[in-house]
């Protein structure tokens, strides 16, 4: 129920927005006669107040004075409430402006990202980190005069810091860097990503990565894949690739991206050689990559004969275990706390308020490379008396590395077949290089969280590598390519990517 004065000052105009933590509301100040935004701020569902701390979190975030950057007057403790009184700003988000005039010309949005940045960089020097950048934070006045709003959000915890706070925010994490996906703690490098992101969103029409149907497949596809790069960017494209490097420590502070984008801005063109190289890690990343095809039938360090007829054994390990593999199940810690934590309410079921509608929503089918080789047994090579060199080639050890399509595909449905209520046989099918990735409990924290999994459909690409398309739940689907191969004997799964 809408209240009529707050703290006995703020006359309640208007509701502005609602989220998971309570509301914001148009007030004005009837002391100074000024009209002010008053967010409330209280515990989530499901979680203890630790409202002292929001309300230490909050007089910091009100000593950031910067232009761009939404001002905090003042925190008020009443009782099992804190109000936070902030700078009411007459704008657009940058998701609307982007859902309403389309995807923004790229030096337009370099100019409003570089006072997005400014801001976030004074925060960054005096210890702050924003920890939820995106489109729906960032309040793009007229004149283009941008400011970054949502600082000093009560969170009990630091996995309370991945959540829906307030009404502009839809708790969608695509704007969510590689690391916080992990389960990381935000860092200032975290917010360079979300930036990035958010500009990538200004110019392309939608975030990096496509929308999923629910929390967990979208923490997966970004803690373990690429971006695609972007198509629209321009001149803007060597900044966005250096802010969305996978790797946090590599990434631009805060500061150098604010003076990167006000040269493009101005008129600097980073779309030749210098883009081409800063956007590497991107290119790199085009889905029909994925695959990382073996080297062809030597793989030389594999055990003697294989029994080529193991039915339903495990899966994996020796050759190409994508390091990156093992991290779509460490993000499932991250999900299962945060759906704990919100009942599910907020990421299962948020709207996408801060996606902009796909200017270009084509996501690139992954293109099978690799040229499936049949397994073309060792014809007879002729020995010098002939007669001999025949029955020796039926046992060629170096066909002991390729495995068939139908053997790779009962290894991947026997997965599945086991999960998620049998995670002891489906760890088992996992290699050992692979177990050493994931982490046993995090492996078993990730099933914890679904209830169900069914094979839609599986298609062999070739030399022990199959696509197959799983539903979870009934709802959320997913193309994944698993590499299964042999390890002591045995068929095992050796790697395992997102694809669609």
């Amino acid at each position: 129920m809408a209240p009529e004065l707050i703290a006995g000052r703020y006359r309640v105009e208007r509701e502005l927005g609602r989220g998971g933590m309570g509301a914001v509301w148009l007030c004005r100040d009837e002391m100074l006669g000024r009209q002010v935004a008053v967010k409330q701020i209280g515990a989530l569902p499901g979680e203890a107040a630790d409202l002292a701390r929001a309300l230490r979190e909050a007089r910091s975030s009100a000593a950031l004075q910067h232009p761009n950057v939404v001002s905090v007057f003042d925190a008020i403790d009443e009782g099992e409430t804190i109000w936070l009184v902030m700078e009411y700003v007459p704008s657009r988000t940058l998701s609307q402006l982007v859902r309403d005039d389309g995807p923004l010309d790229p030096r337009r949005a370099a100019g409003l990202g570089a006072q997005v940045a400014e801001g976030l960089a004074l925060a960054h020097d005096r210890g702050t980190v924003h920890r939820d950048v995106k489109p729906g934070n960032v309040l793009v006045k007229e004149g283009d005069h941008a400011k970054i709003s949502d600082f000093g959000i009560a969170r009990s915890n630091t996995d309370d810091e991945h959540r829906t706070q307030t009404g502009l925010m839809t708790g969608t994490p695509a704007y969510f860097s590689p690391e916080l996906a992990r389960g990381a703690d935000p860092t200032p490098a975290s917010d360079v990503w979300a930036l990035g992101a958010t500009l990538y969103a200004a110019v392309e029409g939608r975030p990096p990565f496509p929308s999923r149907d629910n929390a967990i497949a979208m923490l997966m596809a970004i803690a373990h894949d690429r971006p695609e790069p972007p198509r629209h960017a321009g001149p803007l494209a060597g900044v966005l690739g250096h802010m969305l490097d996978p790797e946090p420590d590599a990434r631009w502070s805060m500061a150098r991206v604010a003076r990167e984008l006000r040269a493009v801005a101005g008129g600097r063109d980073d779309s030749g050689d210098r883009a081409a190289a800063a956007t590497a890690p991107m290119t790199a990343v085009a889905p029909a990559v994925v695959p990382e095809p073996e080297p062809e039938p030597d793989p030389a360090p594999t055990p003697a004969a294989t029994p080529a007829a193991t039915p339903a054994s495990a899966v994996g390990a020796a050759g190409t275990a994508d390091r990156r593999r093992g991290i779509w199940i460490a993000v499932a810690a991250v999900v299962l706390l945060v759906l704990v934590a919100l009942g599910g309410f907020a990421l299962l079921g948020g709207s996408e308020d801060d996606q902009a509608p796909a200017a270009d929503d084509s996501s690139a089918t992954p293109e099978a490379t690799g040229d499936p080789s049949d397994d073309t047994t060792a014809s007879s090579a002729p020995t010098a008396d002939g007669s001999s060199a025949a029955p020796e080639e039926t046992e060629d050890p170096g066909n002991d590395a390729d495995v068939s399509g139908s053997d790779a595909e009962g290894v991947v449905s026997d997965y599945y077949a086991a999960l998620p209520q049998d995670v002891d046989t489906g760890w088992a099918t996992l290699s050992p290089d692979l177990q050493d990735e994931i982490g046993r409990d995090s492996y078993d924290g990730f099933w914890a969280t679904i209830s169900s999994v069914s094979i839609q459909e599986v298609d062999d690409v070739g030399d022990g590598v199959v696509d197959v398309t799983l539903t979870y739940d009934g709802g959320s689907r997913e193309t994944r390519r698993i590499e299964v191969g042999p390890v002591d004997g045995d068929l095992r799964i050796l790697s395992d990517s997102v694809v669609g």
